[in-house]
């Protein structure tokens, strides 16, 4: 080719000059397969991508340097019936009542404990000492259903003793309750270190709030990693509210609510792990919104939601920098789904960055991680991220840094991942890894997928890291940034199974009747020969339906086996015949798109 390209130049320099210009144009043509290749300028750097937008974006952005209203804050105290000075330790029991600390107290055991309804205990600016010298808690409500109760305004820190807890995280805890209805925690700070202890225990409650608190563990021991300790746990109940706290150092976990729909916002979390799954905020259901989390250690993870949460406007910042005793080098994740228990979350306006780095964890062993760490296991199962920058980076080394990483053992085409900003240095989406398979055909559409070209040396825009297990998904208009291409694949072939990319585009089309009027409830129905089922959409009141149709598939399938070679078949699947059908009428159209496109149909 070089031969002929210096006898061109040599003999015929016109023709030499319009081969070079048409091949300069053919890099701007949008490649045919359903996504767009096209002419790229210069790779966003990693802060110009974590200062970026998602187009559309319906919630304002959480940045690492927004200032955050978190913290120990001192709150105006409830009104009661009865004020009592205190000055020991000791029980209080009269309803209705504001117990006020004159004086920092030492308890050789518990602090205070309080047994009974409408009380108030204002620390008043001053310390509750405890566990000095034998077991016991700082505050405890160790009575059911203690209601109208709050403890606000001072500092409740672990003594000389360091007592430890259970397996559980329950003993010597500087807060510990039993249930309890509209009670607040606020203004506190606590400061514990003894080993299997949980900062705030608390069982069954309606109505609480935990707010304006700071959390400080300054301990290390983790007996049970599977059970797990939190610097803030609520066990049970309903519309439980933690807002504005500050937590300066968990061992394990930070937030852990297991009620029915909280809401957990605003809040500043930082993880320095002792052990695996290590998570910054964790919600059973509710809402996870504008909280900043900060995780390092071993395995520190984010976010992790249960069914249904809401997960919005967070700013995540995570990497793994020791060693495991168990797994040894388990990485890190911005958020973490697994074995299809959280289907139906929703996840927008928010930050994942994940951090790598060669010998980060130590010499040999490199910090590494998947910002998103997900999949749902069951056909049918949906969950929806939107409007998210999804990072991953180890600039320069080439350490693992996925940034979508579908490896829970996905079964379902329902996990779509739309209007993302999708950036890594080494691969934006991971189709399977040592951990489990991507099969189901998880939907990427209308997202940004960038290449970070800081140098790292094993980049690849789609990969796989097993070749024994199914790598799969569809992409429809994505368009591709910085370098990454969508042709750009490393899937480890040959395979021992199914490996196989669908590429499409979006057709909206708009039905209107004889006189242009939109026609609302129109069935329409796209088949093709080569799909095994039909796309099938129906117009909303505008006259509008968007169909997304796969234009052609990259595969390793053949005859229902694996083909040995090592690159993918390109099969193309248009034309599309696509029927519309209302009122009686029916129009039948053909498509073959080759960009998203906008279809009037008349009936």
């Amino acid at each position: 080719m070089n031969r002929v390209m210096q006898r061109i130049f040599r003999n015929k320099p016109a023709l030499a000059l319009w081969l070079c210009a048409a091949a300069f144009l053919l890099m701007l043509v949008p490649w045919s397969g359903g996504e767009r290749g096209a002419a790229q300028a210069a790779s966003p750097t990693l802060d110009e991508i974590l200062a970026m937008t998602p187009a559309g974006c319906p919630d304002p952005m959480l940045r690492r340097d927004t200032p955050m209203d978190v913290g120990q804050k001192m709150v105006e105290p409830r009104k009661r019936s009865h004020r009592v000075v205190v000055t020991a330790p000791g029980v209080l029991d009269k309803d209705d009542t504001e117990y006020v600390l004159e004086s920092d107290i030492h308890a050789p055991g518990t602090g205070f404990s309080i047994k009974g309804r409408r009380i108030t205990l204002n620390l008043n600016g001053h310390t509750v000492f405890y566990n000095e010298k034998e077991d016991g808690y700082g505050v405890a409500l160790d009575t059911w259903w203690q209601n109208d109760v709050e403890v606000i305004n001072g500092t409740i820190e672990q003594g000389a003793a360091n007592g430890h807890g259970n397996q559980n995280g329950i003993g010597c805890n500087p807060v510990h309750t039993l249930s309890g209805k509209g009670n607040r925690l606020a203004g506190l700070h606590i400061v514990w270190s003894g080993d299997d202890i949980d900062g705030m225990y608390i069982q069954y409650h309606d109505g609480l709030e935990v707010v304006y608190n700071t959390l400080t563990d300054k301990g290390s021991g983790l007996t049970n990693r599977h059970q797990g300790l939190d610097a803030l746990r609520v066990n049970g109940g309903t519309k439980v509210v933690v807002r504005h706290n500050l937590i300066e150092r968990a061992r394990h976990h930070g937030i852990a609510i297991a009620t029915t729909d909280p809401v957990v916002e605003g809040n500043e979390v930082h993880v320095d792990s002792v052990g695996t799954n290590s998570i910054g905020v964790y919600a059973g259901s509710g809402v996870i919104r504008g909280n900043k989390i900060f995780g390092k250690g071993t395995h520190p993870i984010g976010i992790w939601p249960g069914r249904g949460v809401k997960v919005v406007g967070n700013y995540v910042e995570v990497q793994n920098t020791t060693q495991s005793p168990e797994y040894k080098d388990p990485g890190s994740a911005g958020l973490r789904m697994t074995w299809g228990t959280n289907e139906d979350v929703e996840a927008w306006a928010n930050i994942f960055y994940v951090r790598g780095k060669r010998d980060g964890v130590s010499p040999g062993e490199n910090s590494w991680g998947r910002s998103l760490f997900v999949g749902l296991t069951k056909p049918g199962q949906k969950a929806l991220f939107h409007h998210n920058i999804i990072v991953a980076a180890s600039p320069g080394d080439g350490s693992k840094a996925a940034a979508v990483a579908m490896v829970c053992n996905n079964n379902t085409s329902g996990f779509v991942f739309e209007n993302n900003i999708i950036a890594s240095d080494w691969g934006p989406i991971l189709l399977a890894d040592s951990y489990g398979f991507s099969d189901g055909f998880p939907v990427f559409r209308h997202n940004r997928i960038i290449k970070i070209d800081d140098g790292s040396p094993s980049f690849f825009t789609i990969r796989t890291e097993d070749g024994s297990i199914p790598s799969t998904a569809t992409l429809i208009s994505n368009t591709f940034e910085g370098g990454a291409r969508p042709d750009d694949i490393d899937f480890r072939l040959p395979a021992t199974a199914l490996k196989e990319l669908r590429f499409g585009w979006t057709v909206t089309l708009t039905v209107r009747d004889a006189s242009g009027a939109p026609v609302p409830g129109a069935r329409i129905t796209a088949t093709n020969s080569a799909m095994d089922a039909p796309v099938e959409g129906t117009t909303d009141a505008k006259g509008t339906a968007s169909l997304d149709l796969v234009v052609r598939r990259l595969t390793n399938e053949k005859n229902g086996s694996f083909w040995t070679g090592r690159d993918l078949k390109d099969i193309p699947l248009t034309p599309y015949s696509v029927r519309v059908e209302a009122g009686g009428k029916t129009k039948t159209l053909t498509l073959s798109p080759t960009q998203d496109e906008s279809v009037d149909v008349r009936l």
